[in-house]
């Protein structure tokens, strides 16, 4: 039981770091890209 749980909670952990750095990467690109239009 606590072994499931924590892979359950490993796995929510990946995806939301997964999430956190696309979201990263779009601001980056935003603001990459910004300044030259």
């Amino acid at each position: 039981m606590t072994q499931h749980n924590f892979e359950n909670d490993n796995k929510y952990h990946e995806r939301s770091v997964q999430a956190r750095k696309s979201t990263l990467l779009a601001w980056w690109l935003i603001f990459s890209f910004l300044p030259y239009r």
